[in-house]
């Protein structure tokens, strides 16, 4: 049973690690490949889709339970700490520092 949760949660970061990449890639392609009235609109949804914290995201949701399963801490979010937190700990950041916003709340 382990084995096959294990295997789930390694499919289910692949795919997710694949789909924020592409989405990266499309933000760099889609407006030279695509007219104006249809790459503003997908940019800024990609952009929003990214970056926004209030929207949960089913993958995520499916890592969180496989980790709980496994008895894994929980993710807050996927790209901080798949892809913020190797850079931070590359760059000498042992911890990660902490930003406050301008709406005055820790992110």
């Amino acid at each position: 049973m382990k084995l096959l949760l294990w295997t789930m949660l390694v499919m289910t970061v692949t795919i997710h690690i694949l789909l924020v990449l592409g989405n990266a890639l499309s933000l760099l392609i889609l407006p030279f490949v695509a007219p104006w009235y249809i790459s503003i609109p997908l940019v800024s949804f990609l952009i929003n889709l990214g970056f926004n914290r209030h929207w949960i995201c089913p993958l995520t949701e499916l890592e969180n339970s496989l980790r709980r399963e496994l008895e894994l801490p929980e993710l807050h979010g996927f790209i901080g700490f798949y892809f913020k937190k190797p850079v931070l700990y590359l760059l000498g950041y042992k911890k990660e520092p902490t930003v406050v916003s301008s709406f005055g709340e820790n992110s």
